[in-house]
């Protein structure tokens, strides 16, 4: 389910991160939603080179366009808190050691894999009603995801168990500490499907998901079109930090615009 490999260039395979940059984009400024605003940096800074962020594995709903609407589980940011869709963005810097403490308020194990960190696997995670930290060092700058990791857990991310997890360079203002990455303005796309079969049965860890039938596309949590648009300005440079946590392949294109692909994963791509 999770293939890690590209046969094209602007293809997104499930659980990939690309990071894109858009040149120069010509046309009306548009009033900034949420979806296009990052902060610097999230969690809490406890220290000169640590951080700590706190996330609650827990229920939520999520309401669709046409009306209907689906219980999901997935990541909040506080104590008692309903999940969103996505998870929380964890928002660290180049160096930093990072702790991330899971309360797990779901009726089952949950786990974290943190993608593209090393540090060990986690095979047990935090039971229900349990707690667990995870120590790791942001030694490179990207874009990753953060899911749902034990064994046999796909049934967990696809009901909403996963989250950006962006480590900036000490340069600020590029994606990757060198010039050719500068940008005036960045966004978080993350891509998802929603199968009301899965979301809606008595107990999903038995959903068989080779019966897995999206249908609802959703970027950031929403389907269209109710997707918020992507604020920039005449001549700015864009920074599109794309992440696919669904099962699907999507294609990534901006009608009118050029891209190029900076990194897969977070790995610089040369040019």
């Amino acid at each position: 389910m999770k293939q890690r490999t590209l046969s094209f260039i602007l293809l997104l395979l499930p659980a990939l991160v690309m990071q894109i940059m858009v040149p120069g984009f010509v046309g009306t400024a548009l009033a900034a939603p949420a979806a296009a605003t990052l902060p610097g940096a999230t969690c809490t800074s406890t220290g000169a080179t640590t951080r700590t962020c706190d996330l609650w594995a827990t229920t939520g709903t999520l309401a669709l366009p046409d009306g209907n609407s689906v219980p999901i589980w997935g990541f909040a940011d506080t104590a008692g808190g309903a999940a969103t869709l996505p998870g929380p963005a964890l928002i660290v810097n180049q160096g930093e050691t990072v702790t991330v403490n899971l309360t797990n308020n779901l009726g089952e194990a949950v786990a974290i894999r943190f993608l593209g960190q090393l540090m060990p696997t986690d095979l047990t995670g935090a039971a229900s009603g349990g707690a667990k930290s995870y120590t790791f060092t942001a030694s490179a700058p990207g874009t990753f995801l953060y899911e749902a990791g034990l064994l046999n857990s796909q049934h967990q991310v696809a009901m909403g168990l996963f989250g950006a997890l962006i480590v900036r360079p000490t340069t600020a203002g590029q994606a990757y500490g060198d010039v050719s990455t500068a940008y005036d303005d960045e966004a978080l796309v993350i891509l998802s499907e929603i199968d009301p079969n899965l979301n809606n049965s008595a107990n999903p860890a038995t959903f068989d998901l080779r019966d897995f039938t999206p249908r609802y596309w959703l970027i950031n949590g929403k389907a269209h079109p109710e997707t918020a648009e992507i604020a920039t300005d005449t001549g700015h440079r864009v920074l599109l930090r794309y992440i696919n946590a669904g099962i699907q392949y999507h294609s990534m294109s901006l009608l009118g615009a050029y891209q190029t692909v900076l990194a897969v994963d977070g790995l610089l791509q040369s040019h």
